[in-house]
């Protein structure tokens, strides 16, 4: 089947997962060892720390946050490396990407590299008011390496490509002139919006001009276990979609905070923070009466229900669910085939 070559969105959701979309073919993957053997740091035991602070570059201070625009709301980010060396993606990392399986083949026989265990990083940057592509920040990529694998996954294709260089910028158009412009941070740290040439907002992100620095987002970012495969953290202006979104059976929250470790079983911790104490009290309040609906409605895996642990702190109400590795495999044993075709 052919796909659209979306060389940016095609690259962004592979680095991720390589999910098994019926439209794009996911592309993206990379590591500092330019050589085209899959590799990469496996061995990293932390994520890249997001501080906004200031008076230092972004790129030489690992601040992650001064490269997305001052509007964004939401940034997830994953450590790929923390992701796939974890004892639960040894476990279940195969049959999660079952219905990938053969694009990833292909993907790995066109460009000589495993994606899911190259990559480094990936943080993404949204604003829900806008309806726009996240802005990107990927860590892995050799600049060669992108480019000879951009060309080679169009050529299997049968679609053509034009791909130029310009300083700091790499620009990939494809047939139907849909273009996008890649910048490079460093040698193996790529910015983007995918679908977006627009050089002088770019060349603005590369530099932390007018980056993400309110406090509010500071402070739920600092909230999250950055260290963790996944972690996410959201501050909403007044108003917001997502808020709105978020309040619909009750207080509007403010912003939000978490993470999903994979260390023994499966670690959730997520935090929403609300306009004052009261207000996260009520929410809480509101939320318990609906864990013994959805407990009924679960079945044998009904006990899962009781692990979540609720709380107020301040105006933040927390959520927490600790899986172990038998409640992990009582959940796959019940869910049967739905797990591996996720």
């Amino acid at each position: 089947m052919k796909h659209n070559l979306s060389i940016a969105t095609a690259l962004a959701l592979s680095l991720l997962v390589v999910p098994a979309c019926k439209k794009d073919k996911k592309e993206g993957a990379d590591t500092s060892d330019t050589s085209g053997k899959a590799g990469g740091d496996s061995k990293a035991k932390g994520g890249d720390k997001v501080t906004a602070e200031k008076g230092s570059s972004p790129a030489a201070s690992g601040d992650m946050l001064a490269h997305f625009p001052a509007d964004t709301e939401i940034v997830v980010a994953f450590n790929m490396a923390n992701l796939t060396n974890s004892k639960m993606w040894k476990s279940y990392g195969d049959a999660a990407m079952a219905n990938a399986a053969k694009e990833l083949g292909e993907f790995k026989e066109t460009c000589g590299f495993d994606p899911i265990t190259t990559i480094k990083s990936v943080h993404l940057g949204i604003n829900s008011a806008k309806g726009e592509e996240p802005v990107m920040i990927v860590k892995g990529f050799a600049r060669k390496q992108l480019t000879d694998c951009a060309a080679a996954m169009a050529a299997k294709e049968g679609e053509k490509i034009e791909i130029s260089e310009e300083g700091k910028f790499t620009f990939i158009t494809n047939k139907e002139t849909e273009k996008t412009a890649i910048a490079w941070v460093d040698d193996t740290t790529m910015l983007l919006v995918p679908n977006k040439d627009d050089k002088a907002f770019l060349e603005a992100r590369m530099a932390g001009k007018d980056g993400l620095s309110n406090a509010g987002f500071k402070t739920a970012a600092g909230k999250a276990k950055q260290s963790a495969p996944i972690w996410f953290a959201g501050h909403f202006a007044d108003g917001s979609p997502a808020a709105s979104a978020g309040g619909a059976m009750g207080a509007a929250p403010k912003g939000f905070y978490g993470s999903i470790g994979f260390t023994d079983g499966i670690d959730f911790d997520l935090g929403v923070t609300f306009a004052d104490a009261k207000a996260a009290e009520e929410t809480l309040n509101m939320a318990k009466p609906m864990l013994g609906m959805a407990k009924g409605s679960l079945g044998p895996a009904g006990d899962i229900v009781d692990k979540l642990e609720m709380a107020t702190k301040g105006a933040d109400m927390t959520v927490g669910l600790k899986l172990t590795d038998a409640d992990v495999e009582k959940l796959k044993a019940l869910a049967g085939p739905m797990l591996g075709g996720m």
